[in-house]
């Protein structure tokens, strides 16, 4: 029984260890793991103007990967007039993380998004483009509602999809109700291309070495 509560103690004082909030230039995170974060609202008032989201942020010299955007981060932050993701670490939006977030006319998901929560862009009905950079709809797994009152009255929001997607999107029921579509060909992610680069060099050096 001692060995029982101890091990329960133990876990509970390992995870605390990790579990905490902090804040750097201006966003809040809660740490998910050892080493990722969520962005999350702020202890008091809403966000406000031109957010950029970073891929790694350091604090107390431990650097984190931010991995999620979390429920409702920026619910009800009307004053936000733009929010830039990183091309890749971010694969969740967390549900109602946008919501009525009406001062937002543009918006891109990166390809490394892969779970949008419900109502996560409910009533952003300001926004008029909205990027994905996915070329499979079926990649994204949104929430109920996750994009419903974009259209609102006589606005209408563009959907902006890969070259040679607006078929798929279109049959797709989460992205169908956007009448309006347009295509483009999203960036390319530079960390992705050096990574590969690496990996094929090391492959290259290997094979060279036991040649």
């Amino acid at each position: 029984m001692r060995k029982i509560f101890t091990f329960i103690v133990s876990a509970l004082l390992s995870v605390s260890a990790w579990a905490t909030d902090f804040s750097v230039d201006g966003l809040y995170y809660s740490t998910l793991s050892v080493n990722t974060v969520k962005v999350v609202a702020p202890t008091s008032g809403k966000y406000t103007g031109t957010i950029t989201i970073p891929e790694e942020v350091t604090y107390n010299a431990t650097t984190y990967r931010v991995t999620a955007i979390g429920d409702d981060a920026f619910k009800g932050a009307n004053q936000v007039t733009s929010v830039t993701l990183p091309l890749t670490g971010i694969t969740s939006i967390g549900g109602w993380a946008f919501n009525d977030c009406t001062g937002l006319t543009s918006f891109t998901i990166p390809a490394s998004v892969t779970s949008i929560g419900e109502k996560a862009f409910y009533f952003c009905d300001n926004l008029q483009h909205l990027y994905l950079h996915f070329k499979n709809p079926a990649s994204y797994t949104p929430g109920n509602m996750a994009f419903s009152k974009i259209h609102y009255g006589s606005h209408v929001c563009t959907l902006h999809v890969p070259t040679g997607c607006t078929a798929a999107y279109a049959a797709d029921a989460t992205f169908s109700v956007f009448t309006k579509v347009a295509e483009f060909d999203p960036p390319k992610c530079m960390s992705c291309i050096s990574m590969v680069l690496k990996s094929l060099l090391l492959m290259y050096q290997t094979s060279w070495v036991t040649a």
